[in-house]
């Protein structure tokens, strides 16, 4: 029986980090992941701010505007701060040694830590799971 509960407590980790490394690669080749939300970001605040000037100056439109390009500079500097200048099994274990601290990031939503946000939600969660 001891025996049985030790193979089962061995397979934690293996299953462990197949599913961080699934959630990983998941979001890091997904369409739409951080680099090109914050590219997006970028453009549609150059958009509003451009839509300012176009409203007095009335010379450049808002289609211009939403088409500024972000610099090679700038882009590099996106995929240095979300680890996409590294090889992959390097941001890989990085990552997960962020995981393990329980170092989740700062949300793009909500502009404040992962882990503060998931703490503040966690009663409601498990009020809901354990009445279900």
């Amino acid at each position: 029986m001891i025996d049985y509960f030790i193979r089962r407590f061995l397979l934690v980790i293996p299953t462990f980090i197949g599913i961080t490394f699934l959630c990983f690669t998941i979001t890091r080749f997904v369409p739409g992941g951080p680099v090109e939300q914050a590219v997006l970001r970028y453009q549609e605040a150059q958009g509003a701010a451009g839509e300012g000037v176009a409203s007095e100056g009335g010379a450049s439109s808002s289609r211009e505007a939403g088409k500024s390009q972000i610099s090679e500079e700038m882009m590099q500097k996106l995929k240095e701060i979300y680890g996409f200048d590294k090889p992959f099994y390097i941001a890989y274990l990085i990552w997960l040694s962020k995981v393990v601290r329980f170092d989740l990031g700062v949300s793009d939503t909500y502009s404040r830590p992962v882990w503060d946000l998931i703490k503040e939600r966690f009663p409601v969660s498990l009020w809901f799971g354990l009445s279900g």
